[in-house]
């Protein structure tokens, strides 16, 4: 027995085509997957351009004679200012800043503007005894200006000597005919 009824089969016109829809879902799977891929491929040739940079401040860089770098107390007493009203965080933040500009002037150095401070410390052509103290500098902003911990003003007075004691490295470094 039979309880259903057979269906009516549509007669196939001429001329009428079977419709494919467009894979919309799957083209935009495609490209995204692409996008990833030149995404990764970017990100992977940026990390390594930046850690095989070349180390422009080695002694090999510079065989005939070490960079010479002319500082000035200005960063300092522009920092004191800030210090003495108490904001000790950016009296560091300013140290450091124009310590890094002077650097820059003197050198005829242009860092790129992503670079860190760390980075510029790492990679700038310094005389080799600049380069522990403004490390210590660049170290304390860190933690004070963009850390969680208060800039003191013992943070200051160690940033104030290490300070001192890169200009007294540049001026070694220049020789006798320096400031």
């Amino acid at each position: 027995m039979q309880w259903e009824l057979p269906a009516e089969e549509e007669p196939e016109l001429p001329g009428k085509k079977e419709r494919h829809s467009f894979p919309v879902f799957l083209l935009l799977m495609y490209l995204c997957a692409a996008a990833l891929v030149v995404l990764i491929a970017l990100l992977t040739a940026s990390w390594i351009r930046n850690r095989f940079a070349p180390r422009l401040g080695t002694q090999e860089s510079f065989q005939l004679a070490p960079p010479e770098i002319e500082l000035s107390s200005r960063p300092l007493d522009l920092a004191k200012e800030a210090a003495l009203r108490g904001d000790h965080s950016e009296a560091i933040h300013l140290l450091l800043l124009g310590t890094i500009e002077e650097i820059r002037a003197s050198l005829g150095y242009e860092a790129p503007p992503w670079w860190t401070s760390r980075e510029i410390v790492r990679l700038a052509p310094l005389p080799t005894g600049c380069v522990h103290p403004l490390e210590q500098i660049v170290a304390a902003v860190e933690r004070t200006h963009f850390g969680e911990a208060n800039a003191t003003k013992e943070d200051f007075v160690a940033c104030a000597e290490w300070h001192a004691e890169l200009r007294a490295a540049a001026r070694q470094e220049r020789g006798p005919r320096g400031d």
